[in-house]
């Protein structure tokens, strides 16, 4: 019994002490590669694009009920991922001032538009969305139009998931480097794998779906007592913080902004 007592004594020790020192992580995204811009002549128009989304989600408790907590996921417009937006931008509050609407494109279509968007990031969309869609309630129905700002093109980005994932690989790594990485308090590296994914959907000025891209933003994470922290995180334990999130998210799905531009180029000069 002493002996059991010892070790468990042992084993909350080196608990506290692992959990007191800064054991840094670094994130590794996947990346894609290299991409220059078109350069447009002189005379070449060049395309007005209104971009939604592409902003990560921060994690609010909504709930608590004893030891069961509620947790709901918004998006984290504070920091847009595409912070260079190409032949356009995310546009200001006052494009929802605009009273001129597309009267030509119907009210399904435009009900679809919106749609693509909220059904992947729910009612935290509607901040964006209602900058380029006024929506009208009619009985238990709405109807939905178009304001008319002169876009060419309308372009969505959804970075998802809303809550962390871990990838199909990650418990074998996460039961591999666990262990070890305690017993000798962070020398030894834990590894860890997570899903991260993007959409982006183009859409032309009358609302028609031009193309749709997916990007693998599958990521690994190293922490260890010696690594050098990435700019996603300085220490472990800042990882649960929302600045912290929205931080390690840039880093996370940015590393596809390239793919991103290249695809964006190839359907509006094509």
């Amino acid at each position: 019994m002493k002996n059991f007592l010892r070790n468990l004594f042992s084993l909350f020790l080196i608990s506290v002490v692992l959990l007191s020192i800064n054991c840094s992580t670094r994130v590794y995204p996947t990346l894609g590669e290299p991409y220059v811009r078109k350069t447009l002549a002189e005379n070449q128009k060049k395309p007005k694009i209104a971009y939604i989304g592409f902003a990560g989600f921060k994690e609010e408790l909504t709930a608590s009920y004893g030891r069961r907590r509620t947790y709901t996921a918004s998006l984290d417009y504070s920091s847009r991922i595409l912070t260079d937006p190409l032949y356009g931008d995310f546009g200001s509050d006052e494009l929802a001032k605009v009273s001129q609407f597309r009267r030509d494109i119907p009210s399904l279509k435009v009900r679809n538009f919106v749609f693509s968007f909220l059904d992947s990031v729910r009612q935290s969309g509607l901040e964006d969305m209602k900058k380029y869609v006024h929506i009208v309630p009619r009985g238990k129905e709405y109807d939905y139009f178009l304001r008319d700002h002169g876009f060419d093109y309308y372009v969505i980005g959804i970075h998802l998931p809303a809550f962390p994932e871990s990838a199909e690989d990650e418990n074998f790594l996460h039961a591999l480097s666990f262990p070890f990485s305690f017993f000798t308090l962070g020398i030894l590296p834990f590894v860890g794998k997570g899903k991260a994914y993007t959409t982006v959907i183009i859409f032309d000025k009358n609302l028609n779906e031009l193309k749709r891209f997916d990007y693998n933003n599958r990521f690994t994470e190293i922490s260890a007592l010696w690594m050098p922290a990435s700019k996603s995180c300085e220490v472990l334990r800042c990882l649960n913080g929302n600045n912290a999130r929205s931080i390690r998210n840039e880093h996370i799905y940015s590393g596809q902004i390239p793919a991103i531009e290249k695809d964006i180029e190839s359907v509006i000069f094509k």
